[in-house]
């Protein structure tokens, strides 16, 4: 809507489908030619077991407690994160953790230059 081309994707939780959405996608793909793609799709379509479910929640928790208990020990830098990150890797400034904002082009700057920088998900108190 704002006419920016510049679309990224975020980390987010996944999607569970329902049974309905299953059951449609597989009806569409049972009308596909080449029994090959039918049954890679099907697979794929398929309603994930309460088990499944279950772990997917747990290891989504797991994550949120890991970027938790990250930014304990780390200080927040805000936008000038992919600075701060240099400044910390080149032994400019003391060696500690820090995170904050910084865009694809930065984080793919980061990697050229050997610096570690890794996405971290949004926490639920983020939006508060």
């Amino acid at each position: 809507m704002c006419g920016n081309t510049a679309v990224e994707k975020a980390l987010m939780r996944p999607a569970i489908g329902s049974k309905a959405k299953a059951e449609a996608v597989s009806a569409i793909v049972n009308e596909a030619p080449g029994r090959e793609l039918e049954q890679k799709t099907r697979v794929a379509a398929e309603a994930p077991s309460d088990r499944s479910v279950e772990r997917v929640k747990e290891l989504w928790t797991a994550l949120q407690n890991e970027v938790r208990a990250m930014r304990k020990k780390s200080d927040y830098v805000g936008p000038r994160f992919a600075e701060e990150a240099r400044r910390v890797h080149y032994g400019e400034s003391e060696k500690k953790g820090v995170y904050g904002e910084a865009s694809r082009e930065e984080v793919k700057a980061l990697h050229e230059e050997g610096i570690m920088a890794v996405p971290m998900p949004a926490l639920p108190e983020d939006q508060n």
